[in-house]
């Protein structure tokens, strides 16, 4: 809903109605279907389910006022920070061209450079009032 693509994707969106819990091997367990899929949708107001990432990088790309902005045949070598908040945030790419901008959005999948890249700099202590230990660990105060 917040960027506007909601409508779309949902008319993509194959629903789950009920859910099983199985191990490595196919065996089931639990003894029975769950239906937290419909408790989900619920909650949140939105239907749990399934949509091909195909589909909904197509919808996302619809949706983008300045298509000639994404760059999908580049590789992110680096990101630099600085301290002094008014510097933009640079994203050194393998070819020697960057980028400046002040929010770096990774979509790099699972194995994920950009996430690498934001750790990295945190552990440089950039950002000094994050705890690195405490958010690896996913503990919150």
């Amino acid at each position: 809903d917040q960027l506007g693509v909601y409508d779309d994707l949902e008319q993509l969106v194959h629903p789950v109605q009920s859910s099983g819990v199985c191990d490595g091997q196919g065996k089931s367990l639990l003894p029975e279907r769950s239906d937290t899929a419909l408790l989900v949708t619920a909650r949140m107001s939105y239907p749990l389910g399934w949509v091909e990432r195909r589909s909904v990088l197509q919808v996302l790309f619809k949706h983008i006022c300045h298509k000639k902005s994404v760059l999908t045949s580049k590789r992110m070598d680096r990101i630099e920070h600085s301290r002094e908040q008014e510097k933009p945030i640079k994203v050194i790419c393998t070819d020697g061209s960057f980028y400046e901008g002040d929010l770096v959005v990774g979509a790099d999948g699972v194995h994920s450079k950009t996430r690498s890249e934001m750790w990295r700099v945190v552990e440089q202590n950039i950002c000094d009032d994050f705890d690195v230990q405490q958010e690896r660990r996913g503990k919150w105060p």
